[in-house]
C-alpha cells in the first residue's frame, strides 16, 4: 500500500512539474524537435548532393556577396533559394566551411519552426476548438520524419517554399494590420520564385483574406499590401530576367 501510495504521489508530482511544458505546446515541441534534428543532422555521413540540390549548391556560389541578388543566371529557378542557401553559409562560417554544413542548418532552422510553430497556429487559427498539444504535434513531426528523413541532408526547394507558404498564410489569419500584409506577400512571393508550384499558395492567402476581413477599405488596404510585398521580391527576379535573358517574364 504505502509503495503505491508513493508511486502516485510521485507520478502527481512529475505531472505538475510538467504542466508548465503542456501549456506552451508549440515553444516546448520546438526544443524537443530542433534537439532530435540537431543530433540526426550532426550524425549523418557527407554525402554528395544529387540532382537539383548539387545545382542549387552550385548557383549559390555565384553571388558576388549578399547584396547582388542579379548574379544568378539560371533559366529554371528562381534567385530566393540559392540567395537564402549563400546567406545562411554565411552565417554558417562559424560552425565549419562547406555547404554540407550550411544545408543542415538551414533544415535545422526551417523544419522545427515549420511543424512546431507555424502550422499549429494555423491549425489553432482556422479550427478554434481544435486543441493542440506536444504530443500531437511530435507525432505529426514522427510522421514528417519518416518521410523525408533520406532528404533532409539535401539542399531541395520543397522545405523552404512550404516554409515561406505557410509563414504567409499564418500572417493573413493573424493579423489585420498592414505592416503584416506585406510581410505575408512578401512571404508567398519568396515561396513561389523557390518553387513556383507553390504560387498556389496565395490564392490561398487571398481567398482567407476575403473570408476572415469584413472590413472592405480594410480588405482593399490589405489586399494592395500583400502585391506589394510580393513585388519587393519580384522585382529582383525580373532584373534578374533582364540582365541575362533581355525579358522580363
Amino acid at each position: 500500500m504505502t509503495a503505491a501510495v508513493d508511486q502516485a504521489t510521485t507520478a502527481a508530482g512529475l505531472r505538475e512539474r510538467l504542466q508548465p511544458l503542456a501549456r506552451h505546446p508549440r515553444w516546448t515541441s520546438w526544443v524537443l524537435t530542433s534537439l532530435a534534428l540537431g543530433a540526426y543532422l550532426a550524425s549523418r555521413p557527407t554525402r554528395s548532393f544529387l540532382y537539383d540540390a548539387s545545382r542549387y549548391v552550385e548557383l549559390s556560389g555565384r553571388f558576388t556577396n549578399l547584396w547582388s541578388l542579379t548574379d544568378q543566371s539560371d533559366t529554371y529557378r528562381g534567385y530566393a533559394f540559392p540567395w537564402l542557401l549563400r546567406l545562411v553559409r554565411e552565417l554558417a562560417g562559424i560552425f565549419g566551411e562547406g555547404p554540407h554544413v550550411a544545408v543542415r542548418l538551414l533544415t535545422l532552422i526551417l523544419v522545427p519552426l515549420l511543424l512546431c510553430v507555424v502550422v499549429p497556429s494555423i491549425v489553432q487559427r482556422v479550427s478554434t476548438h481544435t486543441h493542440v498539444t506536444v504530443g500531437r504535434i511530435l507525432l505529426m513531426n514522427i510522421l514528417f520524419f519518416a518521410s523525408w528523413h533520406n532528404d533532409l541532408v539535401q539542399p531541395l526547394s520543397d522545405l523552404p517554399a512550404a516554409f515561406f507558404m505557410s509563414v504567409g498564410i499564418l500572417a493573413v489569419l493573424a493579423s489585420r494590420h498592414v505592416v503584416v500584409a506585406i510581410g505575408a506577400g512578401a512571404a508567398l512571393g519568396l515561396a513561389s520564385n523557390v518553387r513556383p508550384a507553390y504560387v498556389l499558395g496565395a490564392v490561398v492567402a487571398v481567398a482567407a483574406l476575403w473570408v476572415v476581413e469584413s472590413d472592405r477599405r480594410r480588405l482593399v488596404a490589405r489586399t494592395a499590401a500583400m502585391i506589394g510585398g510580393a513585388l519587393l521580391v519580384i522585382v529582383p527576379q525580373a532584373a534578374t530576367n533582364v540582365r541575362h535573358h533581355d525579358q522580363f517574364s
